[in-house]
């Protein structure tokens, strides 16, 4: 977005200048860096705290389905594409356990 461009430069430009470049009143951009959050915003960042909790409580070993399962058991309601949204956007990936490894014994003991 606009505004959030130009916030991040609030050091480098004039806030005049940055506001005539991209087209956007001064206005505009004070309206939108003094409103409140809103509550959807409120909600994501809640739900953000509990999925990196409960993930870290698991020892990084549940995935989005399970975690959105214990964190509807907590009593918050949410879906599985909603906790692995929040998973992606902080690079959160459950490690997976080692998978069974024949080896030599299984291949040795056919060859006998």
């Amino acid at each position: 977005m606009k505004y959030a461009l130009i916030m991040e430069h609030v050091g480098l430009f004039a806030i005049k200048l940055m506001c005539r470049a991209l087209n956007v009143s001064r206005s505009g951009y004070y309206r939108w860096r003094d409103r409140p959050r809103s509550l959807q915003e409120q909600r994501r960042e809640m739900m953000e705290q509990i999925v990196v909790d409960t993930f870290e409580a698991f020892q990084a070993r549940y995935g989005a389905p399970r975690l959105a399962e214990e964190i509807r058991g907590l009593g918050f309601p949410c879906s599985t594409n909603y906790v692995a949204g929040i998973m992606k956007s902080r690079s959160m990936k459950a490690r997976n356990g080692k998978g069974f490894n024949y080896g030599k014994h299984g291949l040795a003991m056919l060859n006998v």
